[in-house]
């Protein structure tokens, strides 16, 4: 795993699978600014990135996130006509 912190979020790639989860102001990263040299590793594999408006961590989890984006059919029209 690599994770890649810029100011709009960060990015964790799988590097077996080269899967890319992006984490952005959809997770609530809007200029966070990230720090140099302000990251580490604990001792249960979290990874703590130092912004400018406090401390991400990530913890990976394969359970509840997609590699791949998943379909979902909303509507299904058949020899639709206008009115």
């Amino acid at each position: 795993m690599s994770l890649i912190a810029y100011d709009e979020g960060i990015d964790v790639l799988n590097t077996f699978t080269r899967d890319i989860h992006h984490f952005e102001s959809n997770a609530g990263f809007v200029n966070i600014d990230p720090d140099l040299n302000t990251l580490t590793i604990d001792s249960k594999g979290k990874v703590w990135v130092g912004t400018s408006k406090g401390i991400i961590v990530y913890s990976s989890s394969d359970q509840g996130l997609w590699c791949r984006p998943q379909p979902r059919i909303t509507d299904v029209n058949l020899f639709s006509s206008k009115n």
